[in-house]
Parts: structure tokens; C-alpha cells; sequence
């Protein structure tokens, strides 16, 4: 008799979170917040028969009832239990890591793997390499016979800067990254340009700190570094971040892993700007089209170098723009290869820079078939 009344109260309780959610969604947070769209219910057919219960999981978990106060919770007690400093964390579904004083990293999955990335378990065979030095190399040449300059920039993830946060059972196999080892197959093996900004960052964050603590992102003072390097390979000269006075701003900023956590009423900080860059150099915005995303945005200056330059670029490019937009004649930003490509015939760009995330390369070779075309 017992067992029965436990039975119909396990199964009351379970019910009681879909049933009370139809009425309680209308007025709690269901906002997604994970930049991505949640995963459909899965077709249930023969064919289908044997994923189904994958993807059912996937629906499961991306619609299940309180998701956010769940997820905000689960958080709360992790760091609490001081489960962030094990490999708990690691095999975790969530896609935040809870590293050490609170700094929170990416832990994105699949072909976007930052862990593996910062592990060094996921190196490039040799046909690999060969296969995008000679992609970057096409590339490369088909502008040169245009008469376009082009560089190749990898903003470094923020684990590889910041290592001494990351939980102590996520130790690195080796010492050279993939992304290590794609930049010096590159600069052996091609003439492509490329500024990879991981040994300037690790020397910069002893003046100030070049990431954001709660968000996935560098903040300005490190786009500034990574920015200062791509003028030294366009106009030989770059400033470094320590002649700057760094500014914190009144504004709270609430970074993207910390809403994912659910946290984002408890976990902000204040945002740092850099002061004085070439305060005698005007730079205006010409166009912005679908200001969400920026697929397309334009400045014109009156920098003494009036080259014009295009960039091809990912969520990194937005911190730079107070300091690029400030050492060219015209600089044009476009997340889309299409668009870039009539930018080129149209608009005649002198350089043309591809900006690609460290995290984001398991879509080069994609990119750069795209621009060749």
C-alpha cells in the first residue's frame, strides 16, 4: 500500500511541473538564451526510428518546464558544492564552464570545441594542413591579382589566455594548439599574412585585464592589442595598450555566459574603454543593415591613410571598431562571403581582412571555398 502511494505521488510531482508551467510561463522567464534555436520535436517514422530517441532527448531538454530557474539554480548550487573545479564540469551539457574566482568560459560543443581547443587533443594531420595552407594560399593570390592586400586574423579564445582560471581537471595534453599549429604551417609553408593574437594578449593582460570575466568575448583594451597588431602588418606601426589610460564605464554589461548560466541578474561587470586613440581623427558610420547581427557596416575617417578596407568578420570585429575605424580612409564589415565578394567588385577595397574566432575555424575551409568561387 505504501509502494503504491509513493508511485502516485512520484507521478504527481512529475506532472505537476508541466501542468503548473502551461499557467507560470506567461509570467517567469522563458527567454532563450543560449544564441541558438531550440531544438525541434524529432519525426518519428522508420527511417527515423533509430535517432529518434536522440533527438527527442535534445527536444526534452531544450523545452523542459523552468528550463531558466532550473538552469539558474543548477548553477548556483555547483559553485556552492564547488563542483567547478572538477571534470564533473567538463562532461557537463551545460555550455558554461565555472572556472576558478568566478570567471566563466564557453564550453561550446561539437565541431565548435573550445575545450578540446585548450586540451591540445585535436591537432591537424598533416593532410589537413596542407589543405588549408593551399586554400589561404588561393585565396591569397587571387587578391594580390587584384591588387588587394590580404591578412588572415585569428582572435586566440579566451581560455588560452587566460589558463590560471580554467578548473584544475582540465589540463592541457601538450603545449601547441591546433591553432598554434595551423599559424606557423602558414607563415612556413605560404606568404599569407596572418595576426594571431595569443602571445600579444598573454603580455598585454599584465597591464589590464583583456577579457570579459562573465562573457565569451575579449573586452576593448584586448581588441585594441589584436587590433594593434593587424596595423603593424597594414602600416608598420602599432601603439602599445600601457601608453593608454583604460576607463571603466558606469554601465553594468552582462555578458553572454553569464546569461546562459541564468545569472545575469547577479553576475555583471563594468566594461573598460580605451582613451585617446587618434582624438584628431574623425571616423562616422555610413551604413548599418540589420544592426542584430552587422552583416553590413561602413565608416568613412579622415585618417591620413585613406586605403579602404574590408573586413570579413565575426562577433570579435565589434570592440575593434573604435580603433580601426580610425586608421582607414573607409573600413566596411560584413559577416556574409557573399556580400563580401560584391563588396570587392563593387566597392574596389585595397585589403581585405578575414577575421575568424579561434573557436569558429571548423568552418574555414567552408569560408574560403566560398570566397574563391
Amino acid at each position: 500500500m505504501k509502494a503504491k502511494g509513493f508511485c502516485i505521488a512520484f507521478l504527481a510531482a512529475l506532472l505537476a511541473l508541466p501542468v503548473s508551467f502551461a499557467v507560470a510561463r506567461n509570467y517567469i522567464d522563458t527567454t532563450n538564451y543560449e544564441n541558438r534555436e531550440y531544438a525541434p520535436f524529432p519525426e518519428l517514422s522508420l527511417k527515423t526510428f533509430g535517432v529518434f530517441p536522440y533527438g527527442f532527448e535534445r527536444y526534452l531538454n531544450d523545452h523542459l518546464p523552468y528550463k531558466n530557474q532550473l538552469t539558474r539554480l543548477n548553477a548556483q548550487l555547483e559553485d556552492a558544492a564547488g563542483l567547478n573545479n572538477t571534470m564533473l564540469q567538463y562532461f557537463n551539457t551545460d555550455s558554461v564552464i565555472h572556472g576558478k574566482d568566478g570567471w566563466l568560459f564557453y564550453n561550446a560543443s561539437g565541431y565548435e570545441s573550445t575545450i578540446n581547443d585548450y586540451l591540445c587533443n585535436n591537432l591537424y594531420d598533416e593532410a589537413e594542413l596542407q589543405r588549408l595552407a593551399a586554400g589561404y594560399q588561393a585565396l591569397n593570390d587571387k587578391y594580390r591579382d587584384q591588387g588587394i592586400t590580404f591578412v588572415l586574423m585569428i582572435p586566440t579564445n579566451k581560455e588560452q589566455v587566460y589558463p590560471e582560471y580554467m578548473p584544475d581537471a582540465l589540463q592541457p595534453t601538450g603545449t601547441e594548439s591546433r591553432t598554434d599549429q595551423l599559424v606557423t604551417y602558414l607563415k612556413e609553408h605560404t606568404t599569407v599574412p596572418v595576426v594571431y593574437t595569443k602571445e600579444a594578449l598573454l603580455g598585454a593582460k599584465q597591464d589590464a585585464q583583456v577579457f570579459y570575466k562573465y562573457d565569451s568575448h575579449w573586452n576593448q583594451p584586448g581588441a585594441f592589442v589584436g587590433e594593434q597588431l593587424l596595423r603593424e602588418v597594414l602600416q608598420g606601426e602599432k601603439d602599445a595598450l600601457s601608453e593608454y589610460e583604460i576607463k571603466e564605464l558606469p554601465d553594468r554589461f552582462v555578458g553572454d555566459l553569464a546569461t546562459v548560466s541564468g545569472m545575469q541578474d547577479t553576475l555583471y561587470e563594468y566594461p573598460a574603454e580605451v582613451i585617446g586613440y587618434k582624438p584628431d581623427v574623425t571616423a562616422t558610420l555610413t551604413s548599418e543593415e540589420d544592426s542584430a547581427e552587422a552583416t553590413m557596416m561602413s565608416y568613412v575617417s579622415d585618417a591620413p591613410d585613406q586605403r579602404k578596407l574590408l573586413m570579413i568578420k565575426d562577433s570579435y570585429f565589434y570592440s575593434m571598431l573604435p580603433f580601426l575605424s580610425k586608421d582607414f580612409g573607409e573600413t566596411l564589415f560584413t559577416t556574409d562571403s557573399t556580400l563580401a565578394k560584391e563588396l570587392i567588385a563593387e566597392r574596389h577595397p585595397d585589403i581585405v581582412v578575414l577575421e575568424i574566432v579561434e573557436r569558429h575555424f571548423y568552418r574555414a575551409e567552408h569560408q574560403w571555398e566560398e570566397l574563391l568561387q
